[in-house]
């Protein structure tokens, strides 16, 4: 340890020190220099929630949102922005996949909904697919039990789901009387 030490208080690394000290100062200041000249202080325009500023263009699905966040139905000739924009509701999110509510029962519902679309969707393809693989077999039993079996495991998973939603919503509003939840 002593050995590090006396190497470090040598005046060789001791003027190397200076020098990264009074470097690090230079741009320091520079950087703090710039930062004060050339830093665009303009005011930010106001935005709503759904984020429309001020003297901007109103963003894609903006009449959705504001129905959503606001309870505010827009007019086709009304002037952007809005003047007298309500409160907005504090029970609802604006996201991609669309207005989501924030209470346990409302997400619930909504992450349900997503996913069984989802699901259905996946199951659809999967049907077609072993459609096509019996279609084509043309007499090859290999193709012909390979389009069985994924025609088969799609009704399935298809039941699956649709009983697992329907059980899901009995707990949720006949068992637990989950608001929101119907």
């Amino acid at each position: 340890m002593t050995i590090v030490l006396d190497t470090f208080r040598s005046s060789r690394y001791t003027g190397f020190m200076r020098f990264l000290s009074k470097l690090f100062l230079v741009c320091l200041l520079v950087a703090s220099g710039y930062w004060l000249v050339a830093s665009d202080v303009r005011a930010q325009p106001a935005c709503d929630l759904c984020g429309f500023c001020q003297g901007g263009e109103a963003p894609a699905g903006y009449s959705e949102c504001l129905q959503c966040l606001y309870e505010y139905d827009l007019d086709p000739s009304a002037s952007l922005p809005i003047p007298d924009l309500p409160n907005p509701v504090n029970d609802k999110s604006w996201t991609v996949i669309g207005c989501v509510e924030t209470t346990p029962g409302g997400f619930v519902v909504k992450a349900l909904q997503f996913v069984t679309t989802v699901s259905g969707g996946i199951i659809f393809v999967i049907l077609l697919y072993g459609s096509f693989l019996v279609l084509t077999s043309a007499g090859d039993p290999v193709q012909l039990t390979k389009g069985k079996s994924l025609i088969r495991s799609g009704i399935v998973a298809l039941l699956l789901i649709l009983f697992s939603v329907l059980i899901l919503r009995f707990i949720g509003v006949t068992l637990l009387k989950i608001p929101g939840f119907e």
